[in-house]
């Protein structure tokens, strides 16, 4: 007995109304993979194709990353021209999603007060490093979301440049960054300190307040702001005279 052709035209339709009515922070992984694969697809069973992908690779970007026809080829329903399209979407996305700075942008105002929230979305089950950015105005709106760089568990290297340049671009009045402690701890390394006052003291030089520097782990969030850590950079940078700690070996 043959299949109808047409039997997940319901289901690809409620994947593709799903997509357009969450935010971009709210995509899972598995409806990262549905979207995609409806896009190699037009009459096959994503949804079982996706839970094999994601069983195969663990996560989306894990499978953007290191996904290859041949090993493609051996989810069932995925033949060799699917596999080589699905692997060149997949290196696509996953080259987009590795640009320093592409943005999110909300839809509604999003003020500093509501960043825990989106915080938590943003890293949620994340096991490698992820630095973001948030431009705010001077009414503390959120005018511009962007993923600086993505690294190891307890690695990662960011350019303090681009921080500037996209909050000069964005005409931002401040900005808060933040990263995830994915292997846990929430406590800030003497390298977090010292990239937080690197950047806070580049963004003074253009009149641009660093409001904040957030660490995200499965423990909680740590803030320097509200931990009074800022203000003891705030206070070096204006006295260079007094020992700087993140200097010391």
């Amino acid at each position: 007995m043959h299949k109808n052709p047409r039997m997940h035209d319901g289901h690809f339709r409620r994947i593709r109304e799903k997509a357009m009515s969450v935010e971009p922070y709210d995509f899972d992984d598995t409806l990262l993979s549905e979207i995609v694969l409806q896009c190699v697809f037009k009459r096959t069973d994503t949804n079982e194709i996706a839970k094999a992908l994601l069983a195969k690779y663990g996560t989306f970007l894990c499978m953007a990353k290191n996904a290859v026809p041949k090993d493609l080829k051996e989810i069932r329903g995925i033949g060799e021209n699917s596999a080589e399209k699905l692997c060149a979407l997949l290196r696509a996305m996953y080259s987009f999603r590795m640009v320093p700075g592409s943005a999110v942008i909300p839809t509604q105002p999003i003020y500093y007060n509501d960043l825990v929230q989106m915080l938590y979305r943003q890293f949620e089950n994340l096991d490698y490093e992820r630095f973001i950015i948030f431009i705010l105005n001077n009414k503390d709106e959120i005018i511009f979301t962007g993923t600086l760089g993505e690294g190891e568990q307890d690695r990662l290297i960011i350019n303090k440049k681009q921080v500037v340049d996209l909050a000069k671009r964005h005409n931002g009045a401040s900005v808060v960054i933040a990263h995830n402690h994915p292997t846990g701890g929430f406590c800030p390394s003497i390298e977090d300190v010292k990239v937080t006052a690197e950047i806070f003291k580049m963004l003074d030089n253009e009149n641009i307040i660093l409001k904040d520097h957030l660490i995200v782990s499965t423990e909680g969030i740590f803030s320097f702001s509200a931990s009074h850590l800022m203000k003891s950079i705030v206070y070096r940078i204006r006295n260079p005279q007094v020992s700087i700690i993140w200097d010391k070996n």
